[in-house]
């Protein structure tokens, strides 16, 4: 399953979330992006079509920055990662229309377990 990922690389949230889906054994190692215009240009490229992307933002101004852009992401499976609970956060992230929201607090292993419950239906998908 290709998994682009958005995120500071070297947060402790990002370490949490990589763990998480280091032991989830989902195959291929997730793509990481951790500059936001660079990130965005990869979805301007017709062929880049990644079965899932998990954003998460370090503050609110990277959450405006990628709502901005939100068009690039309207029809790929999102996962989004908020990094805070505040009201006015969290309805931002429901704009990307997202299959999941969680903050960036938690220990991810409800992302771990989305992501190989997507991963064991796009397998019997193409099998069948």
């Amino acid at each position: 399953m290709h998994i682009a990922i958005y995120a500071d690389a070297y947060s402790k949230s990002f370490n949490r979330l990589h763990q998480a889906i280091t032991l989830a054994e989902l195959g291929r190692p997730p793509e990481v992006h951790s500059d936001v215009r660079r990130f965005c240009e990869c979805f301007r490229a017709l062929v880049y079509h990644p079965d899932v992307i998990i954003m998460m933002p370090t503050s609110y101004a990277e959450l405006k920055d990628l709502v901005a852009v939100r068009d690039l992401f309207a029809n790929a499976r999102t996962i989004v990662i908020l990094p805070e609970r505040d009201a006015s956060v969290v309805s931002m992230g429901h704009l990307f229309h997202p299959s999941f929201i969680t903050f960036n607090d938690e220990d991810f292993q409800d992302v771990a377990a989305i992501l190989k419950h997507l991963c064991k239906h796009r397998r019997c998908r193409m099998d069948g």
